[in-house]
C-alpha cells in the first residue's frame, strides 16, 4: 500500500508501526520513507478493543452503527491525546 505524503509531496509507502503508551494505549502510525514525518493513524485503549471485538459478534446493524460510533468518537479522542503528548 502506498500513499502520498501531505508533507513533502513523495510517494510513499505504508509500513505500520506500533507504539504503546501508558494506560494501555496504542497507536499505529507510518512514516514517510523520503521526509521521516509522522502520520497516526489510529489509537486504541483495552476499551476500544474490547468493543472493536464485540462489535464482530453483533448482528443487529443499528446496535453495531451505534457501536462503530461510540468507537470512532473514542478513537478521535485518544489519537488527540497522543498527538498532544498525552
Amino acid at each position: 500500500m502506498e500513499a502520498t505524503c501531505d508533507n513533502c509531496g513523495d510517494l510513499t509507502r505504508i509500513k505500520y508501526q506500533r507504539n504503546e503508551y501508558p494506560r494501555g494505549l496504542q497507536e499505529t502510525y507510518f512514516k514517510c520513507e523520503s521526509c521521516d514525518k509522522k502520520f497516526s493513524c489510529f489509537v486504541t485503549d483495552g476499551k476500544v478493543r474490547k468493543m472493536q471485538k464485540d462489535i464482530r459478534k453483533e448482528k443487529d446493524t443499528l446496535v453495531r452503527y451505534n457501536m462503530q460510533t461510540e468507537i470512532s468518537t473514542r478513537m478521535k479522542e485518544l489519537k488527540r491525546k497522543v498527538n498532544r503528548g498525552i
